[in-house]
């Protein structure tokens, strides 16, 4: 409610200044010139801010700058990086939706906008015919994620027209789309069942949009660079799908997430910038003048931690659609089965075992990761996504038994080959999960930390805080990403180490399935160090976590199971694995 903003803003506004003074470490009477939002936007609200600002400028004998609200979100990504026109601009929003021109800084050529509704607001509204909460964005790119895109076909609004030119190529409309997804939702026998699919039909269809106009603006005017700006350009796969679009020849700047919805230090930047239409007031005309105030600096002053971002890694091929994981899971099982195989043929063994294995360990896997989604989410069975380490790796190893109690093979020789195989695989597998930002850790400001401003989850201090109970700084904003440990990097070292020790401790004469023991010992330590640097704080036996709870079980077994076996004997392989010795 307008009212009801307006009184937040006239008692938040003062704290809110002084909190970021503290911040930056710049006192007020250093201040050389205060920007403010001048429109468009709720009228009480931005009375608040410009009439404090005049205040401020008048107290400080400085001069005051009013931006337009749209023109500082042209400005976010140059507190990140070099952003230089000419070039496009995409602005999308839950209020606006903007194809600009960008010939130089204060020169700005409207292309087009849209009809209806703008890209943000029908997001939002789709959330709420979804049974979402609001806002429906970050919930609907998420739902997405899970959603088979052949399910539900949507229109394209206009999206024909961006193919040649005309009064309406750079035209956009979100309304019939809004429309076509109730009439899906009304149609729909089961809403919970197809909300995944709803949504990423919905996301497709409104992005597809997006991203062919912006690309019709770039290829017209021969821009090598596109801006993405605005709340709608926190959508990871908006951003991804322009970079693809676009290719190598055109650079696509944005903001990180935090820059890209509404916030004061894009109005901070662009207020030096001379526009024709800016005013420029000076509240006290008798005060001195200031020296030109400087552009502010490409990093954010208080963000002193290392600046490594990590962005998720994708390969298409047509419809299909491989992540980073997927690929690094595929390489982890091939070079498992690889490893086995040289084990087998060192041995003299029949050598088709690796591939039973294989075979075997990727069915099961698939199968116990899809069930455990399944049981702990609820969702379908079937789903494009739920992959979830832990079920795959029961659903494994279970099949592995199965498999090997099937064909007379002892398990304790199935464990025995599959231990170094096993360290290998894991160490690719983390890979995988690290490329795709399937991360979070304990902020640091260690020089090797990394920050994960996308993905599953992204870094940022609100969901590590909320979702993770990782303690973050004080007075942190919650949309801020953090520096963080990369945990799933350490687990790559951590296991690539266990296997040069497996396949080393391989060549000695011990009792078969010894090395499987050695290996949960080892893997056991590992995940119990690594959650004091993911979820816990700093005290090494402070109150554990389910994962080191675990963690302890699997040291337990691996014990004991090496006490047992330290002064046992090769056991027979077996008819199946001697077939090649007694052929």
């Amino acid at each position: 409610m307008p009212e009801l903003a307006s009184r937040a803003h006239l008692t938040t506004i003062g704290p809110v200044v002084d909190q970021a003074l503290a911040e930056s470490g710049v006192a007020l009477n250093e201040l050389e010139a205060i920007a403010v939002t001048a429109g468009p936007g709720l009228v009480g609200a931005l009375l608040v801010g410009v009439m404090y600002g005049k205040t401020l400028a008048w107290r400080l004998g400085v001069p005051l700058v009013g931006v337009h609200h749209l023109e500082g979100h042209l400005f976010a990504p140059t507190l990140e990086g070099e952003v230089t026109p000419p070039f496009v601009a995409l602005l999308v929003s839950g209020g606006h939706t903007l194809l600009l021109d960008v010939p130089a800084w204060g020169e700005y050529r409207l292309l087009g906008t849209t009809r209806d509704d703008a890209a943000g607001e029908a997001f939002d509204k789709v959330g709420t015919l979804l049974g979402l909460e609001y806002p429906g964005g970050p919930i609907i790119e998420r739902l997405a994620r899970e959603g088979d895109p052949r399910r539900f076909k949507f229109p394209r609004p206009m999206l024909r027209e961006a193919e040649q030119p005309g009064p309406d190529r750079f035209t956009f409309s979100f309304s019939g789309l809004k429309t076509a997804v109730l009439r899906a939702v009304q149609q729909s026998p089961s809403l919970e069942a197809d909300r995944p699919h709803l949504a990423r039909g919905f996301q497709d269809a409104a992005l597809d949009v997006l991203v062919g106009k912006a690309a019709a603006a770039v290829e017209a005017l021969d821009r090598p660079l596109l801006v993405l700006g605005g709340g709608v350009a926190c959508n990871g796969e908006l951003v991804a799908r322009m970079r693809r679009r676009l290719g190598q020849d055109v650079r696509v700047a944005v903001a990180s997430n935090r820059l890209n919805t509404d916030n004061a230090a894009m109005i901070g930047a662009a207020g030096p910038v001379p526009a024709p239409a800016r005013r420029r007031q000076r509240p006290r005309p008798r005060a001195p003048r200031r020296p030109t105030f400087p552009r502010p600096r490409p990093h954010h002053p208080s963000d002193r931690t290392p600046d490594m971002n990590v962005y998720p890694f994708a390969l298409h091929l047509g419809p299909v659609e491989l992540t980073g994981y997927g690929i690094m899971m595929m390489v982890g099982f091939l070079v498992g089965g690889w490893l086995i195989t040289l084990e087998l043929r060192r041995r003299g063994f029949y050598e088709e075992y690796a591939s039973d294995i294989t075979v075997a360990a990727v069915v099961g896997g698939v199968i116990g990761a899809k069930v455990w989604y399944w049981v702990l989410n609820g969702g379908p069975l079937f789903s494009r996504g739920g992959l979830v380490w832990y079920g795959g790796f029961v659903g494994g190893a279970l099949a592995v038994l199965l498999n090997s109690l099937r064909l007379r093979v002892p398990v304790r020789w199935t464990m025995q080959l599959c231990a170094p195989a096993l360290a290998a695989a894991y160490a690719l597998g983390r890979i995988g999960c690290f490329i795709v930002n399937d991360d979070y850790g304990r902020p640091t400001d260690l020089p090797w930390a990394v920050k994960f401003p996308q993905g599953l989850p992204p870094s940022t201090a609100e969901r590590m805080q909320t979702m993770f109970g990782i303690p973050v700084p004080p007075g942190t904003d919650p949309g801020t990403v953090l520096a963080v440990h990369p945990t799933q990097l350490y687990e790559v070292t951590i296991m690539l180490a266990a296997f040069l020790v497996l396949w080393r401790l391989r060549l000695q004469q011990r009792a078969t399935g010894w090395l499987f023991s050695v290996y949960l010992v080892w893997a056991g330590a590992e995940r119990f160090v690594i959650e004091i640097f993911r979820a816990k704080d700093d005290r090494f036996f402070g109150p554990f976590t389910l994962a080191q709870v675990v963690s302890v079980g699997l040291i337990v077994i691996g014990v004991g199971l090496m006490a047992r076996l330290a002064k046992g004997e090769e056991l027979p392989p077996g008819p199946y694995l001697t077939k090649t010795a007694t052929a």
